[in-house]
């Protein structure tokens, strides 16, 4: 996996100083959508009449009568009227043209065909592809129709030839359709079987479903595992709470990931905890190895024996995290924690804590300076329960030493790495070199000026006290030079990590296609602004448009991490 760290630490600077609605989903037909929705055949799901207000990414925009859909990441129609669902080039904005493939309208202006040296511009991806034959395997569950090829940068199929039509959609065949926001072949005819019931759910029971449209019917927390027939395809699926489900722990056990508890050899008692086996009791004559197997040793035929320590729903982790006015979390900081423990699974209550009560709160806790200056106690803290009743929990402050933490106590595979193997040192250097320069010192001299404006007055005196010359807000002239450097910054980056896409591992994060801490720090910039400036922000909208609207991609993967909540009442 290709990483410029240079150009991340550019990016990342200073931050350690300091999402669009979706449509709603039934599992449904015409006769069962609710009252305010239509079924529409062609994504087989209910659609909201009138639409949603959504903004379609760079380089993508819908006819009249039509809106962005953020999940299936193609235009749709606003009416039941199916005169209006039919979509033509007449009816796109002036320079663009309808895209079957795509399903959505495409800017018409394309680079020079020298731009792409000996290859072609595909106006679908924005991207130049190389002529002829070549690709990866597509993951199961999808395919890619005849003189296609998948490309795992994008995660989706593409052309081997140029001059590939855009005004219809690729046949795929076989009982297999085409998904325009997927840009792939799925299993299955676009008209579903549905439910007879309204906004109902099936939780561990069959849909006759495609199966990429299956998580869309799952409520959240919950992952659509496909149901295998003999041949080894699906058709079907049930929504499944990986967290807690003995056969399919910590992931659908049909495809491959998570575990099934219950076949552990010689296991007499097992459950599954926030996505991780505990094997409670053994056989006789055999006792667990720590690693969610047994082996021959000690018989515990005794009471309940839980080797495997992980704090749980009933006893979960505290997380510490700074509150706005509105009893809301808003610093990017805390973010990183919250984001950590929600991409591992585990479970944790969160304590608000405003700025005047965090020292108070972390001497109450009995916890010893965090630094020799000013401030000495700074959030996030976590405090993890200890597997003794009448043990104390194990506190770990600082968003990186956390990660750090959670990923030695909640180890792979049962729990998701954050740092990859051999990264830790090179994040730490990232994190380490935020507060130097680069678009993350830039943006902190625009929006931190403006964090009072989020808090109650306890915490605005707080700040003013203590912080009093950085709130001082910048001329106009001042941060339009900061803004022009934030963007060059992100631009630097942009360029770097394009290197990925010509990797085996390219994908959406600074590490490629792996989630790593760095994208955590890189998310709180948007979270950051979006609470400071508030979800209308100007300055968010132009991030998540620059560089073809990469860093949008970006903070949409980071929100479905946000939202995948592991945080228990």
């Amino acid at each position: 996996m290709f990483f410029t760290p240079a150009a991340a630490v550019s990016v990342l600077g200073a931050l350690s100083a300091f999402g669009v609605a979706e449509a709603t989903y039934s599992n449904s037909n015409s006769k069962s959508c609710d009252s305010n929705y239509f079924w529409y055949d062609r994504l087989s799901c209910c659609l909201k009449i009138g639409g949603e207000t959504t903004t379609p990414p760079s380089g993508s925009s819908c006819p009249d009568d039509f809106y962005w859909h953020n999940t299936e990441n193609c235009c749709v129609p606003k009416s039941s009227d199916t005169s209006k669902q039919i979509p033509s080039a007449s009816t796109c904005p002036s320079g663009s043209s309808w895209s079957s493939v795509s399903w959505c309208c495409k800017a018409t202006t394309t680079p020079s065909t020298t731009s792409c040296g000996s290859g072609f511009w595909w106006s679908p991806l924005n991207i130049c592809l190389s002529i002829g034959i070549g690709g990866d395997t597509p993951p199961s569950g999808y395919s890619c129709p005849s003189n296609w090829s998948w490309l795992s940068s994008k995660s989706c199929c593409k052309p081997d030839q140029p001059n590939t039509p855009t005004n219809t959609s690729p046949s795929c065949g076989n009982n297999w359709s085409w998904h325009p926001g997927k840009q792939c072949c799925v299993p299955g005819e676009n008209t579903p079987t549905p439910s007879n019931v309204p906004g109902s759910y099936s939780y561990g029971r069959k849909r006759h479903t495609p199966v990429h449209k299956r998580s869309s019917f799952c409520p959240s927390q919950y992952e659509a595992c496909p149901i295998l027939d003999a041949s080894g395809r699906s058709t079907e699926s049930e929504c499944v709470d990986t967290r807690s489900q003995l056969t399919s722990c910590g992931g659908c056990t049909s495809i491959g990931k998570g575990q099934d508890c219950s076949a552990i050899p010689n296991a007499k008692v097992t459950t599954c905890q926030a996505g991780r086996c505990v094997i409670e009791k053994c056989k006789s004559g055999y006792e667990a190895s720590g690693d969610n197997q047994t082996r021959a040793g000690q018989s515990h035929n005794s009471a309940t024996t839980s080797v495997i320590m992980a704090a749980t729903k009933e006893n979960p982790i505290i997380f510490y995290d700074l509150v706005d006015a509105n009893g809301k979390s808003w610093s990017p900081n805390p973010y990183k924690t919250r984001l950590s423990l929600n991409y591992k699974g585990i479970p944790y209550r969160t304590e608000y804590i405003a700025f005047p009560d965090i020292e108070p709160k972390m001497k109450e806790l009995g916890l010893a300076p965090f630094s020799a200056t000013f401030p000495y106690y700074t959030l996030p803290v976590i405090a993890d329960p200890s597997s003794d009743p009448n043990g104390k929990p194990t506190y770990v402050a600082d968003s990186f030493k956390i990660a750090l933490y959670l990923d030695k106590t909640y180890p792979a595979p049962q729990y998701p790495a954050i740092f990859a193997p051999g990264t830790a040192g090179i994040q730490h250097l990232l994190v380490s070199n935020q507060r130097a320069s680069g678009a993350g010192a830039s943006i902190y001299a625009l929006i931190h000026p403006q964090v009072p404006s989020i808090l109650d007055p306890r915490s605005v005196e707080y700040m003013q006290r203590t912080r009093g010359p950085r709130l001082v807000p910048l001329s106009e002239e001042e941060a339009a030079v900061k803004w022009k450097e934030a963007k060059e910054k992100f631009t630097e980056l942009a360029q770097s990590l394009a290197l990925n896409d010509e990797t085996d591992a390219g994908g959406l994060f600074m590490m490629g296609d792996r989630v790593s801490f760095a994208d955590f720090a890189l998310g709180g910039i948007p979270y950051w602004i979006k609470n400071v400036e508030g979800p209308d922000s100007v300055r968010l909208k132009e991030i998540l448009e620059w560089d073809g609207g990469r860093w949008g991609k970006h903070w949409k993967a980071i929100q479905e991490i946000e939202n995948k909540s592991s945080e228990v009442a």
